[in-house]
């Protein structure tokens, strides 16, 4: 509204035909009915070219302002070192992609010549201003800056199309903040889809929001810029940090660019918190200020943080946007804080900025989690970004109302989105980020000194290498040699090879006493030992027995297995001997299937080896035995109440009588004194008169012990108590 200067009545601009960026030039305003006694309103009179306020007198001495006529002379005029110095990116529209990104980060300016490969649709070059118009809206109100006082005014869109295409521009006025996302004209352009894939709003927003929701969708994706020549806009920095995308339809723009650095950025704080900012130009500040030109049909992208002024050096329609992505988090939240401690309007503020951020934090932790479940340390880029996010986020949850002192967390809790659970969200997110710079700072050492480490031990002197090279041709010589020996049968160790090797017996040596208690019937043929004075020659070895072909696989602790000799054998012999062998030579493990397969006993049991005068014990005994018993079929089971493998049931199905002399072969050396005792007092005590060992009737066997076989059995327990049983005992009783 506008006051008469006369009658002091107050009027709308729109009733008296005075446009809002107009009321500034007038010196004198007389309302309709004043006019017609005092003439119309008087204009102030320029009396300057270098200031906002024109007619401003005495201003001589005082500095050139941003924006005025003498302003964007000058600014023609000076030199800035070119953008190529930067180095500005100059790539092809393909090559924008996120691995591009995720590889190179987003930090330098990037021009691209073609918008060719990007996605990018924007309306041909002839589409024009009152097209613009036409989508958007004839009464649609914008905001017009006034570049000659760097000041906003609002205008219709049709008001501006009328400013633009009159010949005679009495002012500069530029347009650049006209988003038109929810106009028709929104079909016609569509942003670069690298743009589209990192943008925050496009991705993590949801589509619809329920209708009491405090907080709007940003619409920041789409702005048309619309600016005459010799139009500027002085140094800034995007709302929110957000990055920028321009693409000139037709036209040019010249960009200053500054680098963010901290020094910079801290530079550019105090400038625009300065009372004389519109006097001191911000590129003269800094170390060095690059200009970057975009001419028509080329596309330019400003990453986050950068400050830049933008000078049309001729008309230009250009289409933009802005969006926040994950590459450069804390600098986001920087400039946000920045515009916070400055005081800059609601309006000029990045809308919805902390909800955006809440749902950003999210995002983020939910890529750090898939990181870490997969056991891969995440882009430095997203912990300094989930790192800021956490301290931004619960200062925001925490602020304080300067005027009361007190937490107004409900208030900034309104920005919160209805399914983000922020103090849970806030301690996951800490709780991540804590873990991975542990992570990182004990990794790189570790890995560091494992590698000295490796590359230490793997480096042989030159002595060293000539013995490994001899050592492994005599390694691959004598490989070679056990292959030629195990193809031809050498390590086939046989028994029925050697003719003078026993045939063997596979028998288990019971407890002491243990064959007292069995009760069995064992009819013998003596007919088989008759004539003949019967030796038994038994070879144990350690664990193991001496296998033999034709033998089977154990079936049971309660069975024997039946006596097996080689064909052919001699059975006459003079020596009758006992032999007991702890240390067997070891053979190839034979197949169980095979004939001459290994033993099926259990570990730990002794073997014994039987052979008659020194001489293998005929083939055919254990089935003679058999088929005796198969002819026998009234005779009570040997099996009634099991088998313990006592001497006496060896002897038994060995076809032996009580009444056979063993002795124990002295001549072998490596059985122990205590085991040669235990066979001897185990052997004599088969051949006891007073025990009925073996009936002929098919009686059971004789419970009452005589006093010689309890002193045999007090003797033969006493000879397995050697050292080392007495070492077992003392230390079972400590």
């Amino acid at each position: 509204m506008i006051e008469c200067d006369i009658c002091r009545d107050w009027f709308h601009g729109s009733c008296v035909g005075v446009q809002e960026h107009q009321a500034s030039d007038i010196e004198i305003y007389h309302c309709p009915n004043c006019q017609l006694t005092h003439g119309p309103l008087l204009l102030k009179k320029r009396k300057n070219f270098h200031r906002h306020d024109y007619s401003e007198d005495d201003v001589e001495n005082k500095a050139v302002q941003t924006g005025t006529i003498v302003f964007i002379k000058e600014l023609k005029n000076r030199t800035f070192p070119s953008g190529d110095e930067i180095p500005l990116l100059r790539l092809h529209g393909s090559e924008l992609t996120p691995e591009f990104f995720n590889k190179n980060g987003l930090d330098t300016p990037i021009l691209v010549e073609k918008k060719d490969g990007m996605g990018l649709t924007v309306p041909p070059r002839s589409f024009t201003i009152q097209d613009v118009e036409n989508n958007v809206g004839s009464m649609r109100e914008i905001d017009v800056i006034d570049v000659s006082k760097q000041e906003d005014c609002k205008m219709l869109m049709r008001e501006w199309t009328e400013y633009y295409n009159s010949p005679n521009r009495a002012k500069i006025f530029n347009v650049i903040s006209l988003e038109f996302s929810k106009t028709k004209l929104s079909e016609l352009v569509t942003p670069p889809v690298i743009v589209r894939q990192l943008s925050w709003v496009s991705n993590l927003w949801p589509d619809q929001l329920p209708e009491d929701c405090t907080y709007t969708r940003p619409e920041v994706q789409k702005y048309c810029l619309m600016g005459v020549k010799d139009s500027f806009t002085d140094f800034h920095i995007d709302f929110g940090g957000t990055s920028v995308w321009y693409h000139v339809l037709w036209g040019e723009k010249v960009f200053y660019m500054i680098r963010p650095t901290s020094s910079n950025v801290s530079l550019y704080e105090s400038w625009v918190s300065s009372s004389n900012q519109s006097e001191t130009f911000f590129g003269d500040q800094v170390d060095v200020c690059y200009k970057c030109v975009v001419k028509q049909g080329q596309t330019f992208f400003i990453p986050t943080g950068w400050i830049h002024a933008v000078l049309t050096p001729i008309d230009s329609l250009v289409f933009g946007g802005n969006f926040l992505h994950d590459y450069n988090i804390p600098l986001q939240l920087q400039v946000y804080d920045i515009e916070k401690r400055v005081g800059t309007p609601q309006k000029f503020l990045f809308p919805s900025f902390e909800t955006t951020n809440w749902y950003a934090a999210k995002h983020i932790y939910d890529l750090i989690k898939d990181y870490t479940e997969e056991g891969r340390i995440p882009p430095d880029y997203l912990v300094q970004g989930a790192k800021a996010l956490g301290s931004h986020l619960k200062s925001w949850t925490q602020r304080k109302d300067l005027n009361n002192l007190h937490l107004f967390v409900k208030d900034a809790k309104h920005d919160l989105p209805e399914h983000v659970q922020y103090g849970r969200l806030l301690k996951e997110l800490s709780k991540e980020v804590k873990s991975i710079e542990n992570t990182i700072k004990s990794s790189p050492v570790k890995v560091k000194e494992k590698v000295k480490k490796k590359k230490k031990n793997n480096m042989p002197t030159p002595k060293q290498m000539v013995n490994i090279d001899l050592l492994h041709q005599h390694t691959q010589e004598k490989l070679q040699e056990l292959q030629h020996d195990e193809k031809i049968g050498v390590y086939n160790f046989k028994d029925e090879e050697d003719e003078n090797t026993p045939a063997s017996l596979k028998v288990r040596i019971p407890k002491a006493g243990a064959y007292m208690e069995m009760k069995q019937e064992v009819k013998s043929d003596p007919d088989d030992l008759s004539g003949k004075s019967v030796g038994l020659k038994l070879k144990v070895s350690n664990g193991k027995i001496i296998s033999d072909i034709g033998k089977k696989k154990s079936q049971g602790t309660k069975k024997f297995q039946p006596l097996v000799g080689d064909a052919g054998a001699d059975e006459d012999s003079d020596v009758d001997t006992l032999v007991v062998d702890e240390n067997p030579k070891r053979g190839k493990r034979q197949s169980t299937n095979s004939p001459s397969s290994a033993s099926t006993m259990k570990p730990g049991s002794l073997k014994l080896k039987l052979s008659f005068h020194g001489k293998p014990m005929p083939p055919g005994t254990s089935s003679q035995e058999s088929s005796q018993e198969s002819e026998r079929p009234n005779q009570p089971s040997n099996n009634k109440r099991g088998l313990n493998g006592s001497i006496a049931d060896i002897l038994e199905a060995s076809g032996y009588g009580t009444e056979t002399t063993f002795t124990v072969d002295e001549d072998v050396g490596r059985a122990s004194p205590s085991m040669r005792e235990a066979i001897q007092g185990m052997l004599s005590m088969s051949q006891m008169n007073e025990i009925e060992l073996f009936s002929k009737g098919g009686k059971s066997r004789q419970h009452q012990r005589s006093q010689l076989v309890i002193d045999e059995e007090e003797r033969l327990q006493n000879c397995y108590k050697d050292d080392e049983f007495s070492r077992f005992i003392s230390h079972s009783c400590s």
